[in-house]
């Protein structure tokens, strides 16, 4: 439920019962054309409210006729993105400077400047106009602005398209930013990658290709939920307007509807921040299933440098007392998946396996109360940094330096998962003179580059 202040003098209108809104295959000879080219020595509309709710279906489609020869058409049903931008909030304030429309099953009201949103245990959603006027509006309601250039503002971040404000559990709010994905992407990939120099672009443009897959298979999967992905690095991290650059938009505009494909289906684009050097299989981070575009590779160049070595994380260093560790362990133990829980005294931190990409198999942590094993992507929330909010570790690609009564002392290589397209690796390549193309087809395993195309 929710109420809303309107600013005085903004008297809001209300309409009883009104209208609803209105063969995957690239040819071979083109991949090897792409991987084996020489590298040169050189980087909204009105949004309806059922339809923002349906699910994503995908279906791929042999069209190339209007597309360019190396892409084919693949089919998917368009629809704008739902992303979850705020969640289970007792009251927030929206504000534009154009009229807003706010549109629930009951009717239609408008509002310009700002509105102040609060929560309530009632059925309804309470309007306050001015004074004590009110108007009860029921959850969930949508925001749209009409007038071209106006965005919504909400805590401090402007959308485009629209928001819808829900109650999950009929006490707090949730605010979903309904968008056209290509307008999504341009408050997703400066912030994923950067604003980059010209030469750099190339490593944009895969990134907007990433970022445009992951999206769409985030779509399909969402089935009755009522958003498709988070605002936060659970997904991508989103900014909206405000995270807009002009050298993001060109390299989104030049990719346009471009996306990943493996055997018919949207590719998985996962992707992270510095390999150290090699990716690794996704079932060796995250276990289950492996998959055949996921792939450990090494990210070399023919001399063998590492093309993420410029990162700043590269290589790192963490260090604990053993009490300081220790503590670590107790707190975030289920959070690694440690069970059960670690308890006692640390007495020794033993890595005992590695997987082929250098990352830890299984890291022994021993304790008065036990030995415990960890290994994977999980290690990572476990062993955390030294510092007040116990970030977890960059890197599960780490050796074991100093580890006695007093002290451990660990240093790694690399940041984040490891799994997919290595970002800084891929500013590298770009550096290299590789084209996005090469950049993607370096890091996912037989993928086909396509063009999403409408049902």
């Amino acid at each position: 439920m929710v109420v809303l202040f309107f600013a005085q003098g903004c008297a809001p209108f209300f309409v009883p019962n009104p209208p609803a809104s209105s063969a995957e295959e690239q040819t071979e000879g083109i991949r090897k054309a792409v991987e084996a080219a020489p590298e040169r020595k050189v980087r909204t509309n009105e949004i309806d409210f059922g339809r923002a709710f349906e699910e994503a279906e995908v279906e791929a489609v042999n069209n190339t006729a209007s597309l360019p020869r190396q892409y084919i058409s693949f089919t998917v049903r368009k629809r704008p993105v739902r992303v979850l931008v705020k969640r289970n909030v007792k009251d927030a304030v929206v504000y534009s400077a154009a009229q807003v429309k706010v549109r629930t099953a009951g009717g239609v009201a408008s509002f310009k400047g700002r509105m102040h949103v609060e929560a309530s245990s009632e059925t309804a959603a309470v309007a306050v106009v001015s004074g004590n006027s009110k108007r009860k509006l029921s959850l969930p309601c949508t925001l749209s602005v009409n007038s071209a250039g106006h965005l919504l503002e909400l805590g401090g971040d402007s959308y485009r398209g629209e928001l819808i404000i829900v109650s999950e559990n009929g006490k707090t709010l949730s605010f979903v930013n309904v968008i056209d994905i290509e307008e999504y992407l341009r408050g997703v990939v400066p912030l994923e990658i950067g604003a980059l120099k010209e030469q750099e672009i190339e490593a944009v443009k895969a990134q907007a290709v990433a970022a445009r897959t992951y999206t769409y298979r985030k779509m399909a999967a969402s089935g009755t939920n009522f958003f498709d992905l988070v605002s936060t690095v659970a997904d991508q991290v989103y900014g909206g307007a405000n995270a807009e650059k002009e050298a993001c938009d060109m390299a989104i505009r030049r990719t346009k509807d471009l996306i990943m494909t493996f055997n018919n289906t949207v590719a998985g684009a996962f992707y992270h921040s510095t390999c150290g050097g090699k990716t690794a299989n996704i079932e060796d981070v995250w276990g289950g299933e492996s998959l055949a575009y996921l792939r450990s590779v090494s990210d070399t160049d023919p001399d063998g440098n590492a093309y993420c070595g410029f990162s700043r994380a590269f290589t790192w260093e963490e260090s604990w007392s053993n009490t300081q560790l220790g503590k670590i362990f107790a707190r975030f133990s289920p959070e690694g998946g440690v069970s059960p829980s670690f308890n006692g005294t640390l007495h020794s931190l033993r890595i005992r396996e590695r997987f082929s990409c250098g990352r830890v198999k299984a890291c022994a942590i021993e304790s008065s109360g036990g030995t415990f094993i960890i290994g994977g992507d999980r290690v990572r929330f476990l062993i955390r940094s030294n510092s007040a909010s116990n970030p977890i570790l960059r890197s599960s690609n780490f050796t074991i330096e100093t580890a006695n009564n007093d002290k451990v002392v660990i240093k790694g290589r690399g940041y984040g998962h490891g799994i997919g397209m290595c970002q800084t690796g891929a500013i590298g390549r770009a550096r290299a003179g590789q084209s996005f193309e090469q950049i993607l087809f370096a890091y996912y395993s037989g993928v086909t580059i396509a063009s999403v195309a409408s049902k």
